[in-house]
């Protein structure tokens, strides 16, 4: 099993994004309040989505997200998974 750090989850997710060509603009690190949004995505129809990425901590990513949806159309949260498909 792979063992992904935050910032390797933000890049993976960076680029099959950027590859599936359906945004207008991707932008990671986004400077938002007094800390910064893990990914932005603006689609066609200029929406704004903002993705918070956590290894641990959900609770945090759930009071991040709501932070996020007062300056974002869409707030999603992406939590690894640890588990084994046999």
């Amino acid at each position: 099993m792979i063992k992904l750090t935050e910032e390797k989850m933000v890049d993976l997710c960076y680029k099959k994004l950027l590859e599936s060509n359906r945004y207008k603009a991707i932008i990671k690190e986004v400077p938002y309040l007094s800390r910064s949004i893990d990914m932005i995505l603006i689609t066609g129809d200029n929406d704004i989505f903002s993705i918070e990425f956590k290894l641990t901590n959900w609770r945090k990513a759930i009071r991040q997200a709501a932070d996020h949806k007062n300056g974002t159309d869409k707030a999603y949260i992406y939590i690894q998974c640890n588990f084994m498909l046999e």
